[in-house]
């Protein structure tokens, strides 16, 4: 991939639709693997990418930044029975990336929260 294939105003209409969860609901002890998008994340194609389109990239970034910020939060304070492993300008992939690291999460959690027979 070496640019965005997606039409530009896909973005919009996603970052229209953002809900907050009803974290509220859920009884069950729940693992995030969460990834924290900082302003200067860039995807692997952006040093490809004029002037002007990296301009637009970082200005269509920075509310998507603050919208998983505030979703983090909701979901740490909102699950009363939740374990949050935060990761840093991750690849969205990271169960690819860094298995080893998602494996290990999701065997603690499991381990930790098993239900007894």
């Amino acid at each position: 991939v070496i640019g965005e294939v997606t039409p530009a105003e896909i973005a919009g209409k996603i970052v229209a639709g953002l809900r907050p969860a009803e974290y509220d609901r859920i009884q069950a002890p729940a693992l995030g693997i969460l990834n924290r998008v900082t302003p200067g994340y860039r995807l692997p194609y952006y040093s490809r990418l004029n002037a002007a389109a990296q301009a637009d990239f970082a200005q269509k970034l920075a509310p998507l930044a603050k919208w998983i910020d505030g979703a983090i939060e909701r979901f740490r304070s909102g699950l009363a029975h939740s374990r949050v492993v935060e990761l840093h300008d991750a690849n969205h992939y990271v169960f690819v990336v860094d298995e080893g690291l998602v494996v290990r999460e999701v065997r603690e959690f499991l381990l930790k929260n098993r239900m007894q027979p």
